[in-house]
Parts: structure tokens; sequence; C-alpha cells
């Protein structure tokens, strides 16, 4: 596999070739030349984190003691999405973290769809004490719904209070407040066989998942192009990202470095190759 065809890349700019036709074909499987090479896209079937119950589990796997010392966090940290649960109680798996409609975040039932409708948590107000209503989107019934309080909520583990708050899984407290590792934009080079090219991340990680978007540098104007979405999943030892046609990264966030190995797909009967990946965080 050549690595003449980086340099490819640039006549192909400098005859006037659209640039961001280019570069498309460079995300999406690089049509002929160099762009055979760089076949960017997402694993098949690549893994989908539906439910962490790990933010309220202590580390040997049992839920921590629900006596709150004064002025101790509760667990709930960041709000449940639609199949994307955070659990918050011992006593009742149903419990989940729920953004209200106020935007602050309460350990809640779930509630069955047919559960009295709102649009602030006033509505829900003479249901009982505690009750109320959750945030548009925050659950699967495509509406704003009343919720009832759970009795007991789980403590922030030792390990994420920060500053008298509990920060959500995955992040660290830097100075009194909790960092996320992932959040941000990551800049730096792809490079093989001493040729190199221009690469960025815009990643934001929920519950150990990744989502965002990739940009290649244009070699001639060194402007960063949208080529297209990235998704992949967030762990302390690795971390991955999976691109639309079966090329992937296998790297570490750490500090404000996010480095690996980028492996591209086979394309047009043309083996794939390992390129090296170097970004700092923007």
């Amino acid at each position: 596999m050549s690595v003449n065809r980086f340099d490819h890349l640039a006549r192909l700019l400098a005859q006037g070739t659209s640039r961001r036709q280019i570069l498309k074909g460079f995300a999406a499987g690089l049509g002929a030349s160099l762009f055979s090479t760089f076949n960017i896209g997402s694993t098949p079937g690549h893994q989908q984190i539906a439910e962490a119950a790990a933010p309220a589990v202590s580390t040997n796997g049992s839920f921590l003691p629900f006596i709150l010392a004064a002025g101790t966090p509760a667990i709930c940290a960041i709000p449940s999405k639609c199949q994307s649960n955070v659990i918050c109680s011992a006593d009742d798996q149903s419990c989940r973290c729920i953004e209200s409609a106020e935007g602050n975040i309460h350990c809640g039932v779930v509630p069955s769809c047919s559960a009295p409708t709102c649009t602030k948590s006033a509505d829900c107000a003479h249901l009982g004490t505690g009750y109320f209503c959750d945030a548009e989107g925050s659950g699967c019934c495509g509406k704003q719904l009343c919720i009832a309080p759970c009795p007991k909520e789980a403590p922030c583990p030792d390990e994420l209070i920060c500053g008298g708050k509990c920060c959500p899984p995955n992040n660290t407290c830097k100075n009194g407040a909790c960092v996320d590792p992932v959040n941000g934009t990551w800049t730096g080079t792809l490079t093989y066989e001493g040729q190199s090219i221009g690469i960025q991340f815009v990643l934001s990680q929920r519950i150990g998942e990744i989502e965002g978007r990739i940009l290649l540098q244009d070699p001639v104007n060194h402007t960063f192009l949208e080529t297209g979405p990235v998704s992949g999943t967030y762990r302390t030892e690795y971390s991955n990202l999976n691109l639309d046609s079966g090329s992937f990264v296998f790297g570490n966030f750490v500090g404000e470095s996010f480095t690996g190995d980028f492996t591209f797909a086979n394309f047009n009967h043309e083996e794939g190759i390992k390129a090296t990946l170097t970004t700092k965080l923007a």
C-alpha cells in the first residue's frame, strides 16, 4: 500500500477537484487512489450500552449504605434517558435518576405511559408530596409524565464526590470541578509510514457511550472539513471509536491526550492499514 496516496490527495486538490468531495470520499472509502486506504465508518454491531447501574454501586458490587451524612451528595448526578437508565435505589430497581421539567435531577419511580401528563412539577402536586414532572424527552412514552418520588436514594460513591457534589460516572475531580475525560475537540494527526494527515474528533460521553463526529484536514488550505459521525465506548483502560464503513480506533484518553491506533477497513480488494493516531484536547 503506497504512502504516495497522501501526496496524491494534495495533487487532486491542486488540480481543482472539489475539496469537500475529496474529503467526503476520503472518509467514506476514498474512492480511487489514496482514498481507498481510508474507508471510514462504524463497525457493524458495535456494542451499545443500554443500561448503567454502576453509578449507584460500590466497588464490591453492593449498594452503599443509605444513611447520608450531613452534606453528603446523593447519587443522581446525571439523569436517565429512554433506554439509558441510571438506577438510584437498592430497594427498588424501578427507581431511576430522572430530570424534572425544572432541570433538577430526582430519584423517581419510572411510570407507566398511562400516568398523568404534565408540563411542570406543580401539575403533579395533587398526587402527593415529592411528585414531580419529568423533562421532555427523558422517558420512552413521548410525553411528559408525573413521577412518584423514591423514598430512599443511594449516596454518591466516595470516588465521585467532588466539591460537595456528585460527579457523573467516568468523570474525575479537578480543582473541585467534575471533569469529563472525553468531552471536547481532539486535534492531531494520522501517521502512516512517515506520511501524515490532520484529523479532528468532536466528542461527548454519557454513561460510557461516546458520540461525535470526525473531520479531516484539507492539506492545501489546512481547514478541517466534516466527514461523518463516530460512536463508541469509553473505558479507563481503553476506548474505541467506530465509523460507518468498518474502520475503528482503539486508544486511551489520558489527561489532555487521546492516542492509539486507527485501523482502516479493507476496501476495493486492498488490505486495510493501521495508522498511528495522536491528538490533543483543543
